[in-house]
């Protein structure tokens, strides 16, 4: 055994137990994931497997299957990706209220881990799923530690968050299976502030590990109910609109042949000059034809069915604060300003403002744990800094901007005096040292702008 690893009794399986007790109910979870990733439509009675039934036609020898039409339209992970977008989509501009060594550092790691795509996939798990979690942890030997991340979702195992009633994290638990040679092997991992548990099968006690962090090292991010929920029978009912209508289509939609009488012969469907024989009888003096063949085709075109769907989709949209991006409603709509563009997608923007203090939250506790790991393990010199290293949070739009309309109003703002050169410097955000940028302006103006 490593020396840091040693047996501990601080926990036993009976707290481990109780801890999962406050473990989301793990079959709903499990449903989500299947509705979400795999368009799962057999979950709830109003979904599309359990309406659009298989069924069997004709007797005896032509007894025979016919398969309903079933056409999913996946609204939930369009609702999902595009919330998480206008919340996150653009990295947060993040920076030291006053830089120093220790705020460089952290940083720099989390660039380096890839800290805000984690957050990305993270968001969409907890969206879609009511749950996520970011673990940090080390990796490498003592002289050569490698901070890293990664999200903990319910693809690889359970989680439960051990809450306080001061609303403080106190354990987090994460249960996962391992194919070993005697079979699957479930593992379990308890994390507190400086120490993780881990316990295997059904062993009373379990070996504890040093995480290498002050604080436990995990964001645990949690919602109560999935981001499409508000919507998710509209959907059913849009996806079985579309399935009948489909359905209806491939029965009325193509024209068919309607023979009366006697036809002589039908024409190749590749001949040219096409031409159909039958007979002519003579009554009271006139000719009249004793066949006739003529195309028959459906007189209606579904417009209630179609009406009916694009209204559910607009509701769709609207109740779950989701714009419509297709080519379809966007090829129209040319260059605007910016300002309209935001009054346009005002409704998205409104829901991404909503959860921004939760996203704030979010990454001020990365940004603690990262500082928690570099003064506990990776560089301890650096703890003098820790009291004073502070950080300000951005939250960047990822709708586009017309550059040449900012310049305008950040100029305009300048001469009016209203606004600063620093502030126009750093809301236009072209240049990636604003200080620097500042100072060449400034030689150029003392110099008569050559």
């Amino acid at each position: 055994m490593e020396e840091n690893k040693v047996l501990s009794k601080d926990l036993t399986r009976d707290d481990l137990e109780e801890f999962k007790k406050h473990q989301k109910n793990s079959k709903k979870i499990s449903d989500l994931r299947k509705e979400y990733e795999d368009i799962n439509r057999s979950i709830r009675p109003s979904q599309l497997n359990n309406i659009q039934l298989d069924r069997f036609v004709g007797k005896g020898e032509e007894r025979r299957k016919v398969l309903a039409v079933k056409t999913p339209v996946n609204f939930q992970k369009k609702i999902v990706e595009t919330s998480v977008a206008f919340e996150i989509g653009s990295p947060p501009a993040i920076s030291a209220v006053e830089p120093n060594d220790l705020t460089k550092e952290v940083l720099r790691i989390l660039k380096k881990t890839r800290s805000h795509q984690i957050l990305v996939d993270g968001k969409k798990k907890q969206k879609s799923e009511t749950e996520a979690a970011i673990l940090y942890f080390f990796t490498g030997k003592k002289d050569n530690r490698k901070l890293k991340c990664r999200v903990l979702d319910s693809s690889g195992g359970k989680m439960a968050a051990y809450i306080d009633s001061d609303f403080d994290m106190k354990y987090f638990v994460w249960s996962f299976e391992v194919s070993e040679e005697s079979g699957m092997v479930r593992h379990q991992w308890v994390f507190d502030d400086t120490n993780f548990y881990k316990f295997k099968d059904q062993e009373q006690f379990p070996v504890v590990e040093k995480h290498g962090f002050d604080k436990i090292p995990v964001i645990y991010m949690s919602q109560d109910k999935e981001e499409f929920y508000d919507v998710k029978e509209l959907i059913d009912r849009y996806e079985i609109s579309l399935s009948k209508l489909s359905e209806a289509n491939d029965y009325t939609g193509h024209p068919m042949l309607f023979i009366n009488g006697k036809i002589y012969s039908m024409p190749d469907k590749d001949a040219s000059g096409k031409v159909i024989q039958s007979d002519i009888k003579i009554v009271d003096g006139k000719p009249v034809k004793m066949g006739e063949a003529k195309f028959l085709s459906h007189d209606g075109a579904g417009e209630s069915v179609e009406f009916e769907m694009k209204t559910i989709k607009d509701i769709i949209h609207y109740t779950s604060s989701t714009p419509d991006l297709s080519f379809e409603s966007l090829k129209g709509i040319g260059e605007v300003a910016t300002l309209t563009m935001q009054m346009m997608f005002l409704d998205p923007i409104l829901k991404a403002k909503l959860n921004e203090g939760e996203n704030r939250t979010i990454i001020e506790r990365m940004l603690s744990v990262i500082t928690s790991g570099i003064v506990t393990t990776l560089n301890v010199k650096l703890k003098k800094y820790e009291d004073e290293s502070d950080y300000k949070i951005e939250f960047q739009s990822i709708l586009p901007n017309s550059l040449a309309e900012l310049i305008t109003i950040m100029g305009k703002g300048i001469v009016s005096k209203i606004i600063s050169q620093k502030t126009a410097v750093e809301t236009i955000g072209i240049t990636s040292d604003n200080e620097k940028e500042i100072d060449d302006i400034n030689k150029s103006q003392n110099l008569g702008g050559e």
